[in-house]
């Protein structure tokens, strides 16, 4: 049979004795973990795991039942109660040691390059088709991201029940059941709640439907014993499928549209170059799985792609399209296996932004299965014509396994700490300014502070509109007494980015003991891009008093007042303006409220005594 189904599918009867299967399954968990072991050495990174684990009340408690409530919240970045809940476990079972937390994600990926081996038996019984498939999953470097990322759970955890869910409806198929439609649904729904990646899972199945299991159509069962059924009744069969994956769906936008700075806007990303982005991406998850070279963390998406690239990538997924098209009815496995990638990349393809990445290798973790299933069942049937032709094959097959095997365990170990891994962005990339920023971070958390100041620089010098590092540049710079230089970037951020008031009251703060009026017309800049800035209304009237301005002080002392009415520090900051300014009845109103306040409060009982001893004098 052309499309290399060497048994009957589904309903499990196989050529492969039981040993063989067991000892494939074997051998692929232990080379997997081989591969994987070094992880138990690795640090968390300095890139999500704080915010995910290390830093987070909620999670590194252990597993409690505030914890549970607060993963079930609508607060998130991405609604995954049940990848929280996995990281409460851990913390349960290791504390922070992040060497447990990375062996729970080994577990995983193991358990799940076993899964899509019997998945992959069990729905098109062709056993060694299937194992190399499962092989190319375990073993290829793009995997490193999702396994060795503390963070990245979610993926393992969500394909873990997918592809429990997708051998459900393998038994489903075979003998149709309430209790097995039920099942898979609550598997998807569990995968669902680890990652919503796989809301496109209804129409995985209708795909599975065509090839391998061959159930569209009218008349006698297929080969597999499982009978035909009409589109119509395939489709409405996965309804109930498709209504779970939209209030996850719903779910998920709730919870990104409460999270400040998820979503971006569309006036700041155009859907034109999303979309410029998304065909981009799918030949980059193209060529990074045929040539896994050059992988990073993190590929910044430029401000625009090229047209070029642009047009080739457009031409490349149109032209695969039409091929897995020409020759379907021949050899389906290209166009399900081709339309499997793009569907399930849909939600991470970038179409709706998120974040700064153009792509991610993580986002291939399931998708890829598909490209596996096109290049395995081509390169079978290419070789699959006499014992030299096969031997041939199985040649070039231990070539390649063993090939991918040295590069992901080569790629294991950028992921050690938060060093390794951004200057191996840094490394591979170009013009990556969070990879430098991230690094700089790292390395500042390890006490390289001259490297850390390098990678800074480098970080604001590529995006000068990029706050956060000429913020933590002249910080270090003002640690490193070098105030001058401090001053120098503050200035040049707050050129750059006018509104960006914190920028202003460091830059304001540094010009008080040097230069007060333009300290004082600093924090009036900050106030105008934010008038409620209580620190800008605080200390520009501790200046404008020290200049002799009395009144204007007065009224910003006021509002600072009027921003922080239970602070009894501002009510006597505006009396001691006030007793200045000989308004000795407003004064005594002032320090009594302090008083109210903060009873005993030495400067303001001063400030009291002194206001209306005046007051009198005054009378």
């Amino acid at each position: 049979m052309s499309d290399g189904i060497d048994t009957h599918p589904v309903n499990g009867r196989s050529e492969t004795g039981g040993r063989t299967v067991f000892g494939t399954c074997l051998m692929l968990a232990l080379v997997t973990f081989f591969i994987y072991s070094p992880v138990r050495h690795f640090s968390f990174v300095n890139f999500d795991d704080p915010e995910y684990v290390v830093d987070n009340a909620h999670i590194n408690q252990g597993l409690t039942w505030h914890g549970v409530e607060w993963s079930f919240g609508m607060n998130h970045w991405i609604w995954h109660p049940l990848s929280f809940m996995t990281h409460m476990i851990d913390c349960e079972l290791y504390g922070l040691d992040a060497g447990g937390h990375h062996m729970t994600n080994v577990f995983f990926h193991m358990a799940n390059g076993v899964l899509l081996l019997l998945v992959m038996h069990r729905l098109t019984g062709a056993f060694w088709r299937s194992a190399m498939v499962a092989a190319l999953f375990a073993l290829h470097p793009l995997r490193v991201e999702s396994v060795a990322w503390v963070t990245e759970r979610k993926d393992v955890l969500s394909q873990f029940f997918g592809l429990l869910a997708l051998w459900s409806y393998a038994h489903y198929v075979a003998k149709p059941s309430i209790a097995r439609y039920g099942s898979m649904t609550v598997l998807l729904a569990l995968s669902l709640m680890s990652k919503a990646m796989l809301i496109t899972f209804p129409f995985l199945l209708l795909l599975l439907d065509v090839w391998p299991l061959r159930r569209l159509g009218n008349g006698e069962a297929n080969g597999g014993g499982v009978p035909r059924r009409s589109a119509a009744f395939l489709i409405a069969e996965k309804l109930p499928l498709l209504g779970i994956c939209l209030i996850v769906m719903a779910l998920n936008v709730v919870s990104l549209q409460s999270y400040p700075g998820a979503l971006k806007s569309a006036s700041a990303v155009p859907f034109v170059n999303r979309l410029g982005n998304a065909v981009v991406a799918y030949c980059a998850y193209i060529q990074k799985s045929l040539w896994p070279q050059g992988l990073a963390v993190l590929y910044q998406t430029p401000d625009r792609w090229p047209a070029m690239r642009i047009g080739l990538s457009v031409l490349c997924v149109v032209v695969v399209t039409l091929i897995a098209v020409a020759v379907f009815r021949r050899h389906r496995f290209v166009a399900i296996g081709w339309f499997w990638f793009i569907g399930t990349l849909v939600p991470v393809i970038g179409l709706v932004q998120s974040g700064e990445q153009a792509f991610a290798d993580r986002f291939t973790y399931f998708p890829a299965i598909g490209l596996s299933i096109v290049l395995v069942w081509a390169g079978f049937n290419m070789f699959d014509r006499n014992v030299a032709t096969r031997r041939a094959g199985m040649a070039i097959a231990v070539v390649i396994l063993v090939l991918l095997t040295m590069a992901t365990r080569s790629q294991i170990q950028h992921w050690k700490n938060g060093i390794t891994l951004f200057e191996r962005a840094t490394t591979v990339t170009t013009d990556n300014y969070v990879a430098h920023f991230q690094l700089a971070t790292s390395l500042r958390m390890f006490g390289h502070t001259d490297r850390a100041i390098e990678h800074y620089s480098r970080a604001a010098s590529i995006k000068p509109d990029f706050v956060n590092a000429s913020m933590e540049l002249a910080t270090l710079y003002a640690q490193q007494g070098q105030p001058a230089k401090a001053k120098e970037t503050l200035k040049r951020l707050t050129d750059t980015v006018p509104q960006y008031f914190p920028a202003r009251l460091e830059l304001a703060k540094f010009l008080e003991a040097r230069d007060t009026p333009k300290a004082v017309e600093q924090y009036r800049l900050a106030l105008k891009a934010k008038p409620d800035l209580l620190v800008a209304h605080n200390r520009l009237a501790v200046l404008l008093i020290g200049d002799g301005l009395v009144d204007d002080a007065i009224v910003h002392f006021q509002r600072a007042v009027d921003l922080r009415p239970d602070d009894a520090d501002m009510h006597a900051n505006l009396g001691t303006a006030q007793l200045q300014a000989g308004q000795f009845a407003k004064a005594v109103e002032s320090f009594e409220y302090a008083l109210k306040l903060r009873p005993g409060m030495p400067r303001a009982v001063a400030g009291l005594e002194e206001a209306r001893r005046k007051q009198l004098q005054k009378d």
